[in-house]
């Protein structure tokens, strides 16, 4: 009997000989060497295809640990062959695969080392796939110039030889890298060149999804619409289909199109083979649902993802959770059930910056209860102190509550024949015992207080505000930020903490836009607190900024003017004050030293018109400050009164030239206007400094005599119509006497 095993490795062996050596150095090279190597090759090659990728992403994501290792067998194979077997005829093959194994591993400039080398053997069959992965390795190694031309070469070669496959590749690869770069209307056009050649409808459906997300990046939503459509005019995978209606859905829902994205969705939902997408597609029902504020359908919905046994990879859970929370917390304002579901999202599947935020809402609401439980603990203690009988009281109902507790748990236990007990409710009996009855772990002991009411109302007060400032900062709830601190203020005051409320109490003003209330509140901080932290605050909102005299300086301009102004030599003050203001415009001091040059002029030296001219530089200038806003009014009012009497001035002589009639003149104190009879504020000359009978020619007296000249030109009694000067014959002669000083000042706490 022949054993034909035998026979056939005996012609093997004979077939080998009559082929001569090279036939048998390829043999032993492929048995030895690539058969392994390219058995690790389809490993790793495998593995990639399992992970579900985007196949328009540009960027290549780090492969998993087993396909790592395998393109690592992969090179030590094939090197052996470069090395030891170069005339084999698996050396094209070799440099190949060792390519593509470092183009994996992310060791680009050592792939397009062994791309280029291959490159260089003649007449290859490997040579257009090559070119192919020379163009990709360039692209992720930001040769983009040298990529895309490697890539068109390879799209007219592909299409001229009829290699559909390399030709859709490289359609895909330059589809991605435009939209990596985001450059969409050069994708859009490369797409539609590919669905115009192409005849694979699977591939087709892909870059129809895709132009339908390049249209989203470009906001036009409704292109983007019809090109999720089409997706199902070819043939797309299930993953395909699935992810472009979810897309037409989402795209909807931007769009305002409610009905349309829930018709979707419901289609999805309803079709078994999308049955593994379930989770996504009842949490983006629940989205619609919540942007039309159909609350209770988006609690439904949400809810029921929550309750799903889902893959641990999947994050659908985890924000399903997330809305939960917020859905309780922003819209309920319960603040109990937005805790339970934030810390579940918080140990579900999430991404980093998910799961960040799940956890910081935990201890959020962590920190909320505390504050809550302490206050309603201390209180109750403070009621103790005043009223002994309260403490009896609570204490006997926690001894009827763990009465009712011993019973409840016994009335729950089921004793067997065989003499062993059982829980009835097993769930109850859970419940009690990992505490997730809400009303029992709400119990607890009453204590009778071990320190005074004072330091208990101290400890109550800092929680309030502790709460009060959770509301306004992270919870953003302001008015029950508002309701705390109103709290502390009015019923524990003279805490070390006080000013810091006060000051938390003009912030809530601010962010509420009253903006009267929160100045006066700041205002009273900055008059009161001075020397504090909370009174420098206080000052940067109100404009009135510290400095620093080492660091800043036209602070010792500010120091030499103040002296000046002390020892009441005021030229030499009113010198300084605006030389600072003129040298150091951006200076933290500059408002303030206008502001002390125009409170010279006026309160010190009676030069109202100096003074207004100072003042209008001030609110010209630095329009927002405090300063400026102080002397704002009553500048407006020293205008119109000096306009007054122009008009009044320009009347009489009207009425002189027409009337030919004397009419008294009105008198004036050397150009300047007498404003108020017995005010601190009206120009007496006597009162004037000696040391400036004769005014320097100073930018402000330069700039007072501009201002004069151009009012008393603006209001020439030419400049009045035939219609007006007979109508003001009719006036009577105008009155001499003056009225109230229109430049008293409001405060001169600016100046302290």
């Amino acid at each position: 009997m022949f054993n034909y095993k035998q026979i056939y490795s005996a012609c093997l062996v004979l077939i080998i000989f009559i082929s001569g050596c090279g036939t048998w150095e390829n043999f032993t090279t492929y048995f030895n060497v690539y058969y392994n190597a390219k058995l690790h090759y389809d490993e790793a090659m495998e593995d990639i295809s399992k992970t579900e990728k985007d196949i328009f992403e540009f960027k290549e994501k780090p492969v998993s640990s087993v396909a790592d290792k395998a393109f690592t067998k992969v090179i030590e194979k094939c090197s052996a062959i470069l090395q030891y077997n170069p005339e084999s005829a698996y050396f094209d093959d070799a440099l190949f695969i060792i390519g593509v194994a470092y183009y994996y591993k992310q060791n680009y400039a050592k792939a397009l080392r062994k791309f280029r080398e291959l490159e260089t053997v003649p007449e290859t069959e490997l040579a257009l796939e090559n070119k192919l992965w020379i163009g990709k390795t360039e692209l992720q190694l930001r040769n983009f110039e040298e990529g895309i031309k490697q890539l068109e070469e390879v799209k007219k070669i592909a299409a001229d030889e009829g290699e559909e496959e390399i030709l859709e590749q490289a359609y895909k690869t330059q589809i991605a890298f435009h939209f990596f770069q985001e450059s969409y209307e050069n994708a859009v056009i490369i797409i539609n060149d590919f669905l115009n050649i192409s005849e694979n409808d699977e591939t087709k459906a892909e870059v129809a999804f895709q132009l339908g997300k390049i249209y989203t990046e470009l906001n036009d939503l409704n292109k983007a619409v019809e090109a999720y459509a089409t997706v199902v005019n070819y043939s797309p995978s299930i993953r395909t289909e699935f992810q472009s209606k979810l897309e037409l859905a989402k795209t909807n829902l931007q769009l305002q199109n409610y009905d349309q994205s829930i018709e979707v969705l419901q289609e999805l939902r309803a079709e078994d083979k999308f049955s593994q997408y379930l989770d996504l597609i009842v949490y983006q029902t629940g989205v619609v649902y919540l942007e039309q504020e159909k609350l209770n359908e988006a609690i439904e919905n949400f809810a029921v993802v929550d309750t799903m046994k889902l893959p641990s990879e999947k994050e659908t859970l985890g924000r399903a959770r997330i809305k939960l929370g917020e859905l309780w917390e922003y819209k309920f304002m319960d603040f109990d059930s937005a805790a339970k579901y934030y810390n579940k999202a918080a140990s579900s599947i999430l991404l980093v910056e998910e799961k960040s935020y799940a956890i910081s809402k935990t201890t959020l609401f962590r920190n909320y209860k505390r504050l809550s439980e302490n206050i309603f603990k201390n209180e109750r203690q403070l009621v103790y102190i005043q009223d002994r009988q309260e403490f009896v009281k609570d204490s006997i109902d926690y001894q009827d509550y763990l009465f009712e507790l011993k019973q409840d748990s016994t009335r729950n236990i089921v004793t067997n024949p065989d003499g062993t007990q059982t829980a009835r409710d097993n769930n109850r009996a859970r419940d009690l015992q990992t505490g997730a009855v809400q009303v029992e772990t709400q119990r607890t002991k009453p204590e009778f207080p071990k320190i005074s009411a004072d330091s208990l109302k101290t400890i109550v007060s800092k929680d309030k505000y502790d709460l009060g400032n959770m509301f306004f900062i992270e919870l953003e709830v302001p008015d029950s930020a508002y309701y705390y601190y109103k709290d502390v203020l009015d019923n524990y005051p003279k805490r070390p903490f006080t000013p810091n409320v006060v000051y938390a109490l003009g912030s809530y003003y601010l962010s509420v836009d009253d903006s009267l209330h929160a100045d006066s509140v700041f205002q009273f901080i900055y008059n009161e607190y001075q020397g504090l932290p909370v009174a420098d605050q206080a000052a940067r909102r109100l404009g009135i900024l510290e400095f620093d005299v080492e660091t800043d300086s036209s602070a010792q301009f500010y120091i030499e003017a103040e002296k000046n102004l002390t020892e009441e030599n005021y030229p030499e003050a009113i010198q300084n004050f605006y030389a600072l203001a003129d040298k150091f415009p951006e200076s933290v001091l500059a408002p303030k030293a206008l502001y002390s040059v125009g409170w010279v002029w006026e309160n010190k030296l009676g030069h109202l018109d100096s003074a207004a001219i100072i003042y209008d530089t001030l609110v010209a200038r630095y329009d927002k400050s405090l300063y400026a806003k102080d002397v704002f009014a009553k500048l407006q009012n020293y205008k119109q009164e000096m306009l007054r009497k122009h008009i009044e001035d320009s009347v009489a002589k009207k009425k002189e030239e027409l009337e030919d009639v004397k009419i008294p003149e009105v008198k004036n104190t050397e150009g300047d206007i007498e404003i108020i009879k017995n005010d601190s504020l009206k120009i007496n000359n006597k009162n004037v400094i000696d040391e400036i009978e004769d005014e320097p020619k100073t930018p402000e007296n330069l700039r007072r005599k501009e201002f004069l000249e151009a009012e008393k030109e603006r209001l020439q009694p030419d400049s009045l119509s035939k219609s007006k000067i007979d109508t003001l014959k009719e006036i009577e002669e105008p009155d001499t006497s003056v009225k109230a000083d229109t430049l008293k000042p409001k405060t001169r706490t600016l100046l302290k």
